[in-house]
């Protein structure tokens, strides 16, 4: 472990009533760990905002994080990593149309996956997430250098192409925005209990 890095222990999860593992909606939760968490050295917060319209405009970028599967580069091409990193990841993505990353999915899922309002799509060809990833951030700076995050990674292709062509299989994100409610109330009901 190093300097950057702390052991918490989690005493309650809250998963959104909506999520069911065979869908691809309401994929948040929320943890409450034993102790607060030690901001410093490494560790900061994120901001959360209401209104992301303006964070995702049409050639924005954000930066996907997490311990999963990654993309590298061989001699004779790229390759997909076995297992989990030992190191945290991370990949600059363009954020992608919703309707066309939605077209994308049901084309690709045989009209099972569909992408909504409460989601965002991210990637490129040879970045974005991995298996391994799910839950991690999906970042942003707003116009005063605030990080914010504007998606929870959810999940994407598995297969070595899904992986590798993000540009044409996107990851896909669950929007915070339109989870600001759930998260206050969530908030709200364990500061009464």
């Amino acid at each position: 472990m190093n300097e950057v890095s702390q052991n918490v222990r989690i005493v309650k999860t809250v998963s959104h009533r909506g999520f069911n593992i065979r869908s691809t909606r309401d994929d948040i939760a929320l943890l409450k760990t034993a102790h607060p968490i030690k901001i410093g050295h490494g560790v900061t917060t994120v901001c959360l905002t209401r209104d992301d319209t303006k964070l995702l405009g049409e050639g924005s970028k954000a930066l996907v994080a997490g311990f999963g599967k990654a993309v590298e580069r061989i001699p004779l091409g790229v390759r997909i990593t076995n297992g989990p990193a030992d190191r945290l990841k991370t990949s600059v993505v363009p954020l992608q149309d919703t309707k066309t990353c939605s077209l994308n999915w049901w084309r690709a899922s045989g009209g099972t996956t569909t992408v909504g309002s409460t989601q965002i799509c991210a990637g490129s060809l040879g970045h974005g997430s991995a298996p391994g990833d799910s839950g991690g951030p999906l970042l942003v700076r707003d116009r005063f250098g605030n990080v914010v995050q504007i998606g929870i990674t959810s999940f994407g292709a598995n297969g070595f192409e899904g992986v590798l062509d993000q540009a044409t299989f996107p990851g896909v994100y669950t929007r915070v925005s339109a989870y600001i409610p759930w998260i206050e109330r969530v908030l709200a009901d364990d500061a009464n209990s």
